[in-house]
Order: C-alpha cells, then structure tokens, then sequence
C-alpha cells in the first residue's frame, strides 16, 4: 500500500498498512494542555461542555503501536452490530421468537445471524396453527372435539391448516322431534288396526343426538271401503263378521254376512239361506212353538242415552238368540252418558272394560341378544274404540338377569374373561388406571389418572404431554422460562456502563441457554464521557436515544389516517435511526367498518338482508379495495311451486277398484322476502297421484270391484225354453244365470231330473250362457232339467247347479200346413204329418192331438151346407153335413 502524508504541526506520521507508528511526544502534551485550559475549537476529542477531570494527568512520553479495528477482529466496533462475521445464533444479534400472521404463530430462536460485514441478519419465522396463540382456535383436528351449541351438534371437526380454526359438520336434533312407531298394526275390532306411538323430543349431547319420551299415543286407521282387518293388515278376504241364523221372511234362516263401510262400522253386505224354519215362533225346550216372542235378551245402547232390552225369536235351530224388536230402558252401556248422548269416554262405572287413559304393565320371560333368560316390561292401553285393553306391546328391551351364568361378552356392563375395562369405547375409564408422570431426558410427561376402554374392552393408556418443569426430570428451568441480569461494559467511547442480557429456557435439553446482550452498553450516569448518539442522553439536536431502536418512547407519532375508504394503523411510537432522529412507521391499510367511510371489515360484516318483499340480498362479500359489500340478488318469488308435505295416503284408484292408487300431498308455497330471509305462505293444497298398483289375490282368487274372489263357478243354473211345444218340432232351451267362471263347463240337458234321461249337452260361452236344440215325440207334460256340476265334486245336488221346467207337449200347439177341403171332413194328413192328428176346420185352424174328435157344426156356407134350421145336433164324425130342403 503507498505511504501517505499528514502533519499536524512540526510532526509527520506514516501510515502503512494497518499500523501506524506514532512519535507524537509533543502531541501528548498539547492535548493535556488544552484539556486543563478549556481551549480548543471543538476539533479534539472533547465537544460541547468541558468537564471536570477524573484524575491528574501525568505527562508522559510514550511510543504506542495502533492496530485499527476490522470486522472478524472479534470486537464490535463502530458501525458494526456483530461479531465474528458469518456466524450463525450469534449473541449479539438478538431478535424476538414469536410473531402472528393472520391465526399462525411464527416462531424462531433468540439469536439471528452475523452476515460477512458484521451486521445482523434475522432469521425467518416458521408460521404453524398454535392453540390459544394469535387466536388460533386449534393446532389440529384432535383439538376440535364434538360440541353442542343448543341443539345444533357440531361433530367430525378438522382444523384449518390457514385459519387455525375448527370447521365441523352439524345436525340440528330438533328435527327428529315426532312420533316413533313403538309396536307394529294389530287388529282393534273388525274394521280398524292401530299401532302404538311415543313422541321423542331430541337433545344435543357430543356424541350423538339423543331423546327423551314426552307422550305416548295409540294411532288406528279405519279399513277402506270392502276391506277389513285381519292380523294387522287390511284384506279383501272373507268378512268383518256375520250373525247368528236367524229366521227371515217366508220362515227362511238367515245368516247375515258384514263388510267394513267408510265409516269404520261393518254394516250388513248380503245374507245366505241356510234352512227353513216355521214361521215366528216361540222356543219351548228346544223346539219352535207358536208365540210372540221366545225370550228377553240383554240391554243394548241405542241412539242417544237410550238403552233398551232384546226381545228375541225362534232362530230355526231350536234357540232364541236374534232380535225382534226393543223396548226402552235407560242409560248408556259402556260409555258415559253426557246431556243427552253417549261420549267416547270410557268409564268402568258405565260397564266399560277399563277407563280412558288406563295403562296396565308386566314383566315377562324374554331373551337376550345374547340368548340369555331376561325379562322385559310390557303395557298395554285402554282403546276408546271398543273400552277394551288393547294389546301388550314391548315397553322396554329384553334385560339380562342378574346374576347368570350367560356368556360373557364385552359391552355387557360387566368384566369378565380376557376384559380389563367396561362399557367399551369410554373415555377416562375407572378401570383403566395409569401413571401420571415420565421423564424423556429432562423434559416431565404428564397425563390424568385414567386411559381410555377400547371396542375389545381392553385398556389404552393416554399419551405423555411432555414439557420442561425446573426440579423434574433434571430439568433446570420451566419452559419459556427467562432470566436477566445486569453486568459492567465498556461503550463506544471507552467509558464504564452496563448492558442488560437475558437467557432462555431450551426446550429441548431444559437448561438456560447462553447469555445474550439485550441492550448495548449504557454510560453510567454521571460520569464524563463525551456526549455521543448512543449515550443514552437526548442532547445537541438529538431526536431520540438510544439509536437503532424500535417503537422509541421519544418519537411519537399518529395512530390512524385514511387512504379512501381504508383506515390505515400504526402504533403510538416511531424509531431511533443510528443518527438519533426519528423515523416515522409507514400506515398499514386495511378496511374497517365505520371508519373512513368503510361500510365492512370482512364479510362477516356482508350479512343478507331484504331489498323490498321479494328480493333478498345475500351471500355478501366485502371488497378489500372499496371496503363495501357486494351481494347475489335472489328473487323469492321463483321459489314459489308445489312442495311436498310428506303425507300419502293409498286407497282404490277411481277408474280401477282392482288397482290401489297412491296419492302424496302437495301445498303451493307462494314465497316473498322478510325477516332477512325468503319465506312462504301455503295458498294451496292438493293430492298428486305417484303409482298405480295392481291388487295381487292369491292363487285361485281373481280381482272384481277391489274384492278378491275365489276362482269358481258361480250363479244359478237357469233354463228358459217355450213352454208349449209342438211333437217332433225342433225347439232351443237356453242356459243362463251363470258367471264368466263357468266359461268351458258342460251343461247337461235331462228328462225329470238329473239322473234322468239325458236329452242333449251345451258347453258355457264367457258370458256363462249355452243353447242346445231337442225335441218330444209323445204328447205328454214332460220336465226339462238342466243340470251342471258347478264344484266339480261329481254330483248336481249344490246349490244353485240345477234348474228345471216343465213342458207342455200338445198337437194344439203345431202350425197347421195346410187345410182340409171344405166339402167333406176327413183326416187332413198334413196335420198328421206333425203329430198323427186331424185339423179341426171349424172350431179353430189348429191341429188336433190323436183320438182328439172333430166336432161337426152346421154351418152355413162350410161343407157345402145351405143352411142348418133343421139339423141342430152335432154331427158325427165321418158324415156330412145335410144339405137343407130346397
């Protein structure tokens, strides 16, 4: 390096390289004259006021060596922060360890780096979601446990890896509120079936939305119209009820069949002939007698409060047992009579079986899932319908009995066989009992007292939460622990101070760190140290001390300002730069409601609301420029229709009775905007039809009108056929009165009766009618009977699979073919060409049956008589008629 020069007064130094060679006897001894004598200009090393000496200066002549400072010289000189250079954690670059982006902590270790040039460089934050901390509300998914906020449960909760916030699943219990079926359909009398209810009011609990029975009700459902109970279900076959024979009109017993009417009564369908019986007869010993009545029966209600007594009759079968008419009594049996007529109530008073509202329970042998002997409690209720208990239905489960030798099984509330633990998946368990605290290296684990129940009844230990606890473990200190002190230092100016340094608890080995400087080192006060930027004294045009230092108390500044409608943020105090001047903070802008004109800090702030009654505003978003809200417009009134109510309901579809309809309600919900929310009103209702289902009959049945009917024949034989017949003329007797069921059956056509002659055959069309031609040669009053074995059980002795004419078989009833001659008064042949008899010409022009006369008249004009004044007796066969005298 080239030498330079510089003088200062008769002395040269020479500088070379980093030391400098000082022979400055001279110069000592004028800096010590000026320091005692107060002069100078300000150029020596002394500025502003002189102070007093610490000590007497003794003049010396001395030879001093200078080496000038450097960065990696290990001391922290004049523009330097640090030292060594290139060197990591390094103490003198002190920075803090936590900060908050939005809900992240950022984390990082006390020291920062020392960069090539000396000057600190900080570490980066390492940003994670931190319970509790920037008002992160979870670290991950386990902190978000299930929650009830009233009834709505949130549940499956996970946390936002940028929010650091629990978002969750929900369902609102309140909406299983209702009615439960508690037993399936069982019969209620003949026309009705009913089930029992509870109503289930839900709850919120963490783990699941549960319930507690507020009421129970029995709900029954009248048959349609042709059907009637039978083991719970609706059915078309067979009857509701029937009656006991009695006698009708004509001495006929009856038997009345019932069927379900639309008003859950079984009212009187058809009846059946049974037998014949005497007319109204009394019953003496078993046997109909003549008389009015044959007995008096119980009282029976009537209309109103009226009760009245049974006056019976003979039945036909040697017992009274029908009614033939009332007479008037009083009261009303079994419900309560009130002002006239009966309520429903029932009343044990009134002859009822049980009183409304009445409930009875049992226990009862049943068994367990576990096929285990148990018991359970059943109840049973008054039905208002019939006074009557209904049917026992289950009230509770099937309990294991205590104390049995069952298998025993996990989940069974009690510890058995391989088990450690009950009930299975419990938390905290009693059973499960664990140790509290471990150490890993220095670090205490700590966990509560109790593990938790797997699903195998086995017991899982909680896991360690393992931390720094000073006197634990060996550990030396608490985590985040910190300690300070205060020591002696040099400053920049070589005068006595003191700097504050602090060291922190390591989370890893549990030991305090090293010491790190906290502050620079600080003049004493008092002493006489020149006055410098950095001496902790705010003087000669300073602004603030010391320098380099944040959010000093001297450079105060604005909080607030406004960029349009942002509100920009500061806090209360600027900085020290490294000349002791201020420096002022830039703003941070960001929106905030009600300042600056901003109508929203987010979108929280966005809420939807209405426009006027049909339009609502909603999914608000705030903008981060403008700060205001921005919404979707949603017209209400497009969600107006038709919604489902979730009722249906089935019953025979109008154009079919063999189909069952099924019908779902419907309402018009009209809807507007209100309340901040679209509603709606229902202006209208209606039922839609959704399916069409044929009624299936079992094998052998087939559908008519909605009733499945068994497969036979049915109807009554009927013959009808001219009853006056011609001999040897080919006549047509017609079989009808048949169902479409006879279709293909034989007919047969007999003389007299079924086991008789059989005159022809004919098979039954669909319309269940036949024809079969005949004819009789005899003159004679035959029976025609037509007989069919409708059940196919080999005879014709069934009701209904004979019927029968008889006929009349006369030559009178022949079509003459021709006449005979009016001259004489033979056989005419034609006439015997039908039935071997003669034509009567004059009484009538009709064939005459054999051995059957001719009588003779005179008539004028007829066999060539003139006139018959003489001839007034008949005149026999074979001879003609006189002619009268000329």
């Amino acid at each position: 390096m080239k030498a330079t020069e510089s003088k200062l007064g008769n002395n040269i130094f020479l500088i070379s390289g980093a030391l400098i060679l000082v022979l400055v006897s001279s110069l000592i001894l004028l800096q010590s004259t000026l320091a005692q004598e107060g002069g100078g200009d300000g150029g020596g090393c002394c500025e502003g006021p002189i102070r007093e000496p610490r000590e007497p200066i003794t003049q010396t002549t001395t030879t001093t060596t200078t080496t000038t400072p450097f960065c990696g010289d290990g001391t922290v000189n004049n523009g330097e922060t640090c030292e060594l250079p290139n060197t990591n954690n390094n103490p003198y670059c002190s920075q803090t360890t936590s900060d908050c982006s939005g809900n992240k902590t950022g984390t990082r270790d006390g020291n920062g780096n020392c960069n090539s040039n000396c000057g600190c460089l900080q570490d980066p934050f390492t940003y994670n979601c931190l319970k509790d901390s920037c008002g992160a509300q979870c670290d991950d998914s386990s902190d978000c446990q299930p929650k009830c906020v009233g009834d709505i449960r949130y549940f499956s909760g996970t946390c936002g890896t940028n929010s650091c916030s629990c978002s969750y699943q929900t369902e609102n219990c309140n909406t299983g509120d209702g009615w439960y079926d508690t037993s399936g359909f069982s019969c209620d009398g003949a026309c009705r079936r009913c089930k029992n209810q509870e109503f289930r009011n839900f709850g919120c609990t963490p783990g699941s939305c549960t319930y507690t029975v507020n009421d129970t009700r029995q709900v029954c459902e009248n048959s349609p119209q042709g059907k009637h109970c039978d083991s719970g279900n609706f059915t078309t076959t067979g009857y509701c009820g029937s009656s006991s024979p009695y006698c009708g009109n004509g001495c006929s017993v009856k038997t009345d069949r019932f069927e379900c009417a639309a008003n859950n009564t079984c009212t009187k369908l058809d009846f059946t002939d049974t037998s014949f019986c005497a007319a109204d007869t009394a019953c003496s010993n078993g046997v109909c007698s003549s008389g009015n009545s044959c007995g008096s029966g119980d009282d029976v209600c009537t209309d109103g409060c009226t009760r009245a007594r049974e006056l019976l009759r003979c039945n036909g079968y040697g017992s009274c047992t029908n009614f033939w008419q009332f007479t008037g009594a009083s009261s009303c049996n079994p419900y309560t009579c009130n002002q006239g007529s009966c309520t429903s109530t029932c009343n044990r008073d009134c002859g009822a079986s049980c009183n409304s509202g009445e409930q009875e329970t049992r226990n009862v042998s049943c068994t367990t899932s576990q096929s285990c002997p148990g018991t359970k409690i059943q109840k049973r209720v008054c039905l208002t319908g019939n006074c009557q208990f209904g049917d026992w239905t289950d009230f509770t489960t099937c309990q294991d009995t205590p104390g049995d030798y069952c298998p025993p099984v996990c989940g069974d509330g009690v510890i058995n066989g391989n088990e450690i633990c009950e009930p299975p998946n419990s938390y905290n368990n009693i059973y499960c009992g664990q140790s509290t605290l471990d150490c890993l290296g220095n670090k205490t684990g700590t966990r509560d007292l109790f593990g938790n129940c797997n699903s195998q009844c086995g017991c899982n230990n909680d896991p360690f939460n393992y931390n720094c606890v000073a006197g634990s473990c060996g550990a030396g200190c608490n985590v985040g622990e910190q300690e300070t002190r205060n020591i002696s230092c040099n400053t920049n100016q070589n005068c006595p101070g003191t700097l504050i340094q602090r060291r922190d608890c390591n989370g890893n080995s549990c030991q305090f760190g090293n010491w790190i400087n906290q502050t620079t080192c600080q003049d004493t006060p008092g002493d006489f140290c020149p006055q410098v930027c950095g001496d902790g004294q705010v003087q000669n045009g300073e602004l603030c001390e010391l320098p380099n230092t944040y959010n000093n108390p001297y450079c105060s500044q604005t909080t607030s300002t406004c960029l349009g409608n942002k509100t920009g943020t500061r806090d209360l105090f600027g900085n020290c730069n490294s000349g002791c001047g201020c420096n002022q903070d830039p703003f941070a802008y960001n929106c905030l409601k009600d300042s600056c004109g901003a109508q929203c800090d987010d979108n929280s702030d966005c809420e939807q609301k209405c426009q006027d009654d049909r339009y609502l505003l909603t999914d608000g978003r705030c903008s981060s420029t403008k700060c205001s809200c921005s919404y979707t417009k949603v017209d209400c009134s497009d969600e107006s229709g038709w919604y489902d109510t979730g009722e249906t309901r089935t019953g025979p579809c109008p154009d079919d009775a063999c189909k069952t309809c099924g019908e779902k309600e419907q309402e018009f919900r009209e809807f507007f905007c209100g309340d901040d929310q679209c509603k709606f009103q229902v202006t209208d209702e209606r039922w839609v039809q959704v399916n069409r289902t044929v009624i299936k009959c079992p094998t052998g049945y087939f559908c008519s009108q909605g009733i499945c009917e068994k497969k036979e024949c049915k109807g009554d034989v009927d013959i009808d056929v001219n009853l006056q017949i011609c001999p040897k003329e080919w006549v047509t007797a017609y079989v009808k009165g048949l169902s479409s069921l006879c279709q293909r059956q034989r007919v047969y056509i007999r003389e007299d009766s079924c086991d008789g002659r059989t005159l022809g055959t004919c098979v039954l069309n669909r319309n269940g009618e036949c024809r079969r031609r005949f004819r009789f040669t005899e003159i004679g009053t035959p029976t025609l009977v037509a007989c069919l074995d409708k059940n196919k059980d080999g005879d014709f002795v069934d009701s209904g699979e004979q019927d029968s004419i008889t006929l009349n078989v006369n030559c009178n009833n022949c079509e003459p073919i021709g006449k005979c001659p009016l001259s004489v008064c033979d056989r005419c042949y034609r006439c015997d060409g039908h039935c071997n008899a003669n034509t009567n010409n004059y009484a009538a022009d009709k064939c005459l049956n054999p051995g059957e006369s001719c009588t003779y008249s005179c008539v004028p004009g007829s066999c060539g008589a003139l006139n018959c004044y003489s001839q007034l007796e008949a005149v026999p066969e074979g001879q003609n008629c006189p002619r009268a005298p000329s």
